[in-house]
């Protein structure tokens, strides 16, 4: 099974996702695997980008 799937998350201020979308798939990436890939982005928590020294939202891509 070979083929990668992007995913971009909308990341909050406390580090949670607050959305997840597909934003590729190349071809050998099947359906159920990028279905896996947004719900494990969806549950993982993340470092807030800093802005002044303060946590900012961000927007992430991430490969898997």
């Amino acid at each position: 099974m070979d083929g990668v799937v992007e995913i971009k998350a909308h990341v909050g201020t406390d580090g949670r996702v607050m959305d997840a979308q597909i934003v590729r798939t190349e071809p050998g990436a099947i359906a159920k695997v990028a279905d896996e890939a947004i719900v494990r982005v969806r549950a993982a928590t993340f470092y807030p980008r800093l802005e002044n020294g303060q946590p900012a939202e961000t927007d992430l891509t991430i490969p898997f």
